[in-house]
């Protein structure tokens, strides 16, 4: 990474290695940083919804729910064609169950679910 820093394939490769360990956070701050690596460099293809997607399961491996909802937020505004809707759907449902939220209604991904519908 120190040879060529803007290359997005190397923190992804690390993402997912850290994945695999139960590296949570830092398969997230990996994740994070291949993705802007990837979109500076103009790369759709690990940059886009399924790139916003694998972030999103990342931070909810890593129990931070609220970058997941903004993952999943990005993900719904790249799919112009709607084909990641199911996905997104499982993964908000996800998020909601473990949040235990009394007031589910008022949630983020409440909001989110509601504008999929």
């Amino acid at each position: 990474m120190r040879l060529d820093s803007k290359e997005s394939s190397y923190p992804w490769n690390l993402a997912v290695a850290m994945s695999r360990l139960g590296l949570n956070d830092l398969a997230l701050a990996f994740m994070t940083r291949a993705i802007h690596l990837a979109n500076a460099a103009g790369e759709d293809d690990w940059s886009g919804s399924d790139a916003q997607l694998a972030l999103a399961e990342l931070a909810i491996d890593a129990e931070e729910p609220d970058l997941a909802l903004t993952a999943l937020a990005r993900a719904r505004a790249l799919d112009d064609r709607g084909t990641r809707n199911r996905q997104i759907e499982e993964l908000l449902g996800e998020i909601r169950a473990e949040q235990h939220d009394p007031h589910p209604h008022a949630s983020l991904a409440a909001l989110l679910q509601d504008l999929a519908a």
